[in-house]
């Protein structure tokens, strides 16, 4: 598993390693997570790489934007604790 700080660091990390899945928030510094899912799903090299976007349980606008047919909502009922390689 590896873990990155920001959207912009993510569309970096997922070109070098291509992962299995992206778990992804919504609200991220320099690139939020509906640009990272957008640079995924119209990237033919990434495309069929599944994306879940995670988003505070008071985003009611969100969760109407990421309810669709083919998209994954997930409200962060949990904490993260994020460890990132130094």
């Amino acid at each position: 598993m590896q873990c990155v700080s920001n959207g912009k660091a993510a569309v970096q990390k997922i070109q070098e390693d291509r992962p299995d899945l992206l778990l992804c928030d919504v609200i991220m510094p320099e690139m939020n997570g509906y640009d990272v899912a957008s640079f995924v799903k119209h990237n033919p090299t990434f495309s069929a790489i599944p994306v879940i976007l995670l988003t505070g349980p008071s985003s009611l606008s969100m969760k109407t934007r990421l309810d669709s047919p083919g998209r994954l909502f997930i409200t962060e009922a949990f904490r993260f604790k994020m460890l990132v390689d130094k």
